[in-house]
């Protein structure tokens, strides 16, 4: 619609000075819209919480709410097809209320044992007014599609939350840093959307710098900040023998990943075929990063840079090596309707779950997958491949 700009806007950045995605809209017009006949939400918080951006420091904030069970964390959509689990996130309202980041009263105490729970919860809402006309989804680039916002008024748990030890012990710790507790709550199995809920809502940091933060923000930071304990333990590894590619695809979405046999370094590039969702013509875009990493936000790749990082990072730990990783999103029309960076992380880790293919040089191995992108030159756009052709090893001497 505005070419490029789409693509490195991705309906967050406002480039086009609409005020809003027509993009996104469109598609938010055609998914499943919801109504209420009173006043009154009964459902399950599945668990989940919403925290808002627009208007920071004050922002909406309260519980995701559905009418049906079994609305699972993202992690387990893996494999379904793209409209169910649009419908799944269209399907959960965010009934809200505007609280300042640092404000604490009844209502953010109970969103923020939703958010601890690891368990769905039942849930009652009082809303300001009944919902009669069906009120539209929305649609993010990083999260999941989401239902209406509904303003509510009051909310209580019909219902028992289940909060795991672990996480009353890490969340009470008043000495560990965000950081610090989002790596132990990792260590000990919790998933990424259960961590990033629960800095969301406020519980993580040391007692006098615990802060809601919007959810956008902390699926992001709940990436960066275990990718960047990774990379340190990585970093003590001895590297690969040979280049390993690994392929995975998904709603339209191709990942080509190589790993090298070079201390870590990481690079994504990403195309968004003609026709695909935000493109009006083929483009590569790139981020970068070194052995020493990025002091900047990956503001060409965004949010499915982090994700991808996260993904790859795991499998180096799990095999006890070290690598420097080239990954190839291509992204093809049938991703018709975003769905969220979960998508990236859960389909990489897919790929790096199967055998890899091995090749004795990455020419070859480019060369390889190449024969299956719709994009023929971009490998052309990689650092990664530009240092390979220059830099000298002591090996080579």
């Amino acid at each position: 619609m505005f070419g490029d700009l789409c693509l490195k806007c991705k309906g967050s950045r406002n480039l086009c000075n609409l005020g809003y995605c027509p993009l996104l809209k469109k598609v938010s017009d055609i998914l499943p819209k919801v109504s209420l006949d009173n006043n009154i939400l009964a459902g399950f918080a599945p668990p989940s919480v919403f925290v808002g951006h627009y208007g920071y420091p004050k922002v909406f904030v309260g519980p995701m709410v559905s009418q049906s069970q079994n609305i699972e964390e993202p992690e387990k959509w893996f494999g379904l097809d793209m409209n169910i689990i649009a419908a799944k996130g269209a399907s959960l309202f965010r009934p809200s209320i505007v609280a300042n980041i640092r404000e604490s009263n009844r209502i953010i105490e109970a969103i923020q044992e939703i958010a601890l729970s690891s368990k769905e919860v039942t849930t009652e809402v009082y809303l300001e007014r009944s919902y009669h006309i069906k009120e539209q989804p929305v649609i993010d680039f990083l999260n999941h599609p989401l239902g209406p916002r509904l303003y509510m008024k009051r909310f209580s748990l019909s219902g028992n939350t289940h909060i795991e030890n672990k996480v009353e012990y890490i969340v009470s710790d008043k000495d560990l840093n965000a950081e610090e507790a989002v790596y132990l709550l990792y260590l000990n199995n919790f998933s990424v959307s259960h961590i990033v809920r629960i800095l969301s809502a406020g519980l993580l940091g040391k007692s006098n710098n615990k802060k809601l933060v919007p959810t956008r923000w902390t699926i992001t930071a709940v990436d960066d900040m275990i990718s960047k304990r990774l990379i340190k333990e990585v970093k003590m590894n001895n590297t690969i023998d040979q280049v390993e590619y690994f392929y995975s695809s998904y709603l339209g979405n191709s990942f080509h990943i190589f790993l090298i046999p070079d201390i870590w370094s990481f690079e994504m590039l990403e195309t968004w075929v003609k026709g695909a969702f935000y493109a009006s013509a083929n483009v590569v875009s790139e981020d970068y990063e070194g052995y020493e990493g990025r002091k900047d936000y990956a503001s060409n790749i965004t949010g499915a840079y982090y994700s991808a990082r996260l993904a790859v990072l795991e499998h180096l730990k799990k095999i006890g090596k070290q690598a420097s990783v080239l990954i190839y999103r291509e992204v093809s029309p049938e991703y018709s309707i975003p769905l969220g960076v979960w998508l990236i992380r859960e389909t990489i880790r897919n790929a790096m779950r199967s055998k890899p293919i091995l090749f004795e040089n990455m020419k070859m191995a480019v060369q390889y997958a190449m024969n299956n992108t719709l994009m023929k030159n971009w490998d052309e756009k990689s650092q990664i491949l530009k240092l390979l052709n220059i830099q000298k090893k002591l090996t080579d001497f």
